[in-house]
């Protein structure tokens, strides 16, 4: 009785000791977040952010070019154009000049208390649309992101 006990109880131990540890939560940086970030870490973010996106774009590029120089009648496919043009939209504007610019109009963009729930990811969108003069397709992206709580 003792024996069965005992191994009983190691094998929970090791079975808790071998089971494999949850997954961290994801964690979307919203408003909220983004608000209580120190500003170096609001900097790197973007940077980081920016920097991948401009990686990710360089890479679809150099796929695309490599494919048509190794056959004459490729064409492009229409994924391949549309990753391209919606990672194109997270590009800054020529007449915002650093990260910091950017820094403060996401700054600005979470002032209003109904963005707050917004991902950051959207609301860069948002306002580079509107630094692009996109003012219709902004608007139109902020409506939709705000439904989306709406809705919840």
């Amino acid at each position: 009785m003792r024996f069965g006990l005992n191994v009983i109880l190691a094998m929970i131990l090791i079975g808790g000791a071998v089971a494999p540890l949850p997954a961290q939560q994801r964690t979307e940086i919203n408003g909220f977040i983004w608000n209580k970030m120190k500003r170096d870490n609001k900097y790197y973010w973007l940077l980081g952010c920016l920097q991948g996106l401009q990686k990710a774009d360089d890479i679809i590029q150099q796929g695309v070019a490599e494919q048509k120089k190794r056959e004459f009648t490729f064409t492009e496919p229409f994924y391949v154009n549309q990753m391209h043009t919606r990672i194109i939209e997270y590009f800054p504007p020529e007449k915002i000049e650093d990260i910091d610019q950017l820094i403060e109009l996401l700054n600005a963009f979470y002032a209003d208390n109904y963005n707050l729930r917004i991902k950051i990811d959207t609301a860069l969108r948002i306002v580079l649309a509107r630094q692009k003069g996109q003012i219709e397709q902004a608007d139109l992206w902020l409506n939709e992101a705000r439904r989306a709580f709406i809705k919840k």
